[in-house]
């Protein structure tokens, strides 16, 4: 992942805790808070956010239905 510079979109919410996983460290890490994980649901989220937000690299954002927040330190 980080030599392919492809950033980490996941639900696990390990990924959100900066500091086991410090945003830097990777090309950009994505965690979804979905209240209906679908995977449609996941994809217009995912391409909405995309969209909106191309510079992801070095940020962890937590992704929820209406709303993406940086929760880069």
């Amino acid at each position: 992942m980080q030599a392919e510079e492809r950033c980490l979109v996941t639900s696990d919410l390990d990924f959100a805790d900066p500091r086991r996983y410090p945003p830097q460290w990777f090309p950009g890490l994505v965690v979804l808070r979905l209240s209906t994980p679908t995977a449609r649901n996941q994809v217009t989220c995912l391409t909405r956010f995309f969209a909106d937000n191309p510079e992801v690299a070095g940020h962890l954002w937590i992704l929820e239905d209406t709303r993406a927040r940086d929760w880069t330190p």
